[in-house]
């Protein structure tokens, strides 16, 4: 990892509240990149909730097959964030769908580690 990237990740944790970290993301990303990473999200988490087949996953998501296969391929292997993060999320009893309009995916998978 270079410093930079240290950083940024340092950077992410300094914010105090959700509304901070929505900020600095907006600040960091473009629109069409934080859809995209929603849209990651919202595909890890019905890989984690129901085990769909890829092919599932893409018509339900109008998503391409690279797509959908680097995020399941994220998804199932050992040590994963985006497991780490619905494990977290559940824990809280905050799941996924009940979150869903409250927080961005992104900065939930910051915010809630």
């Amino acid at each position: 990892m270079s410093q930079s990237a240290g950083s940024l990740y340092e950077a992410i944790l300094t914010c105090a509240n959700e509304d901070e970290v929505r900020s600095f993301i907006a600040d960091l990303l473009s629109a069409p990149e934080i859809r995209r990473a929603e849209e990651r999200w919202e595909i890890a988490q019905t890989r984690i909730e129901t085990a769909c087949s890829i092919r599932a996953a893409r018509e339900q998501y109008k998503a391409s097959q690279e797509l959908v296969r680097r995020v399941f391929a994220a998804v199932d292997r050992k040590g994963s964030g985006y497991r780490l993060a619905f494990r977290r999320l559940t824990a809280r009893g905050r799941s996924a769908s009940t979150r869903k309009k409250q927080l961005n995916p992104l900065v939930r998978h910051i915010v809630l580690r």
